[in-house]
């Protein structure tokens, strides 16, 4: 990764910025220092469905200057974001010297693969209110704060609509579940509509599937 990011150019990005849409040709790849950016799919209506949150640490956009072909998927900011751009030539001149590099990449990528593989089969298996608390709990995971006892606060950034798109539900069915937690203590707000979450509450929520807790 020092290789890598060497010659790499610090950028700063703010909430909302776009990095790459669905078939573009992949010229940079991002290596995350802060922040949160989500990988996502949309229909030609405007639906749109978060495929994967991607943190500090976490190389975004890599695998098509591995394979050669365009970016499958859209990446979009959701916090505002430090990273280091690394070009085409600097990442294929890394890989030309130092062929231990591959063998990174791929478990990186297994990784990932695994990680969709893994929320593909729980997506399909889960009723909407399971999927809605795996969806929280991943964006607490994220971009969460410990705030006591149980107890973490959401930045207000993130929407029923961003959850919705990550839980493959509709936003009105986030909001009628949120409500519910609300009036049961499960999940409530803080200053500047900030989401407040009882991690516990939400993961009886969720009983069924494993929640990650790693940020990248």
């Amino acid at each position: 990764m020092a290789e890598l990011v060497r010659d790499a150019r610090p950028v700063s990005l703010r909430r909302g910025a776009l990095l790459f849409s669905k078939g573009d040709p992949v010229v940079t790849c991002w290596f995350m220092l802060k922040g949160v950016v989500k990988l996502t799919v949309s229909t030609s209506q405007g639906h749109e469905r978060i495929l994967a949150l991607q943190g500090k640490g976490v190389l975004v956009g890599a695998l098509g200057l591995m394979d050669g072909q365009p970016h499958s998927t859209s990446a979009t900011t959701l916090t505002d974001c430090h990273a280091m751009a690394i070009s085409s030539a600097s990442f294929a001149d890394v890989r030309a010297r130092h062929p231990e590099v591959e063998r990174a990449l791929v478990g990186i990528l297994a990784g990932k693969l695994r990680q969709a593989a893994d929320n593909a089969a729980w997506g399909g298996l889960l009723n909407a209110r399971q999927r809605i608390a795996r969806s929280v709990l991943e964006f607490a995971s994220m971009l969460g704060e410990p705030i006591g006892e149980g107890q973490t606060v959401i930045d207000r950034a993130i929407t029923h609509a961003d959850i919705a798109a990550l839980a493959f539900v509709s936003r009105e069915e986030v909001t009628r579940t949120l409500s519910g937690w609300k009036r049961a203590g499960v999940v409530g707000t803080a200053a500047g509509q900030a989401l407040v979450v009882d991690t516990a509450g939400l993961e009886r929520e969720a009983a069924d599937a494993p929640v990650s807790r790693s940020a990248g």
